[in-house]
C-alpha cells in the first residue's frame, strides 16, 4: 500500500484484524459458556438425588435450586450483553469492509431468511438459559412443575422482548 492510499483509507488493516480478534474471542466464550452451563447445571442438578447415590439433604434443595437459579440469570444477563457487543461489532465490521471494499467474514453475518422466522443466536440462547432457569426453579420450588415452566417462560419472553426492544434506556441500539 502507498504513503497516499494509506492516508486517505478511511480504516486501516490493522484495526480491522483487532476487530476480528475481538469478535471471534466474544462468540468463543459465548459458544463455551452456552454448552457448559446446561452441562455444569445438569450434573449439579443430578447431584440432588435423582443419580440414586451421595443424594444432598432435601432441605438444601431451595438454597441450591436459588443460588443455580440466580447464577443462570447473572450469565444470561452476561450474554445480553455478549449480544449487543457481537452485534455492534459485526456492523463495525461490515462497514469497515464496504470501505475498504473487500468481502471478509462479516460480509456473511447479514441477517438471513432464518431471522425471518425467528431462528437467530439470541433465541438459541434465551432457549438454552430459560430451559436451564427452569430446572433450577424446578428444585428450588422443591418439584413444582408449573413454577419451572412459568420460571422459564417468563425468562425466555424477558429475553425475547430485551432482544426485539431497539433502543436501551441510555438510548444505545440493543441489536
Amino acid at each position: 500500500m502507498s504513503d497516499q492510499q494509506a492516508t486517505t483509507a478511511p480504516y486501516h488493516p490493522d484495526a480491522y484484524s483487532q476487530l476480528c480478534v475481538s469478535y471471534r474471542a466474544i462468540d468463543d466464550f459465548r459458544g463455551k459458556l452456552l454448552g457448559f452451563l446446561p452441562l455444569v447445571s445438569g450434573l449439579s442438578i443430578w447431584s440432588t438425588g435423582w443419580g440414586g447415590t451421595n443424594p444432598v439433604p432435601e432441605n438444601m434443595h431451595p438454597a441450591m435450586g436459588i443460588f443455580g437459579l440466580l447464577v443462570t440469570l447473572g450469565l444470561a444477563i452476561f450474554e445480553l450483553k455478549g449480544i449487543q457487543k457481537c452485534t455492534a461489532l459485526i456492523r463495525a465490521g461490515q462497514q469497515m469492509e464496504a470501505a475498504m471494499g473487500v468481502t471478509g467474514m462479516f460480509a456473511s453475518l447479514k441477517d438471513s431468511h432464518w431471522t425471518r422466522f425467528a431462528i437467530t443466536e439470541p433465541v438459541a440462547s434465551a432457549m438454552i438459559y430459560a430451559t436451564v432457569a427452569a430446572a433450577w426453579m424446578y428444585i428450588a420450588s422443591q418439584f413444582c412443575v408449573w413454577c419451572a415452566v412459568a420460571c422459564g417462560v417468563v425468562l425466555l419472553v424477558l429475553m425475547y422482548v430485551y432482544w426485539l426492544c431497539p433502543v436501551s434506556r441510555s438510548g444505545t441500539p440493543n441489536r
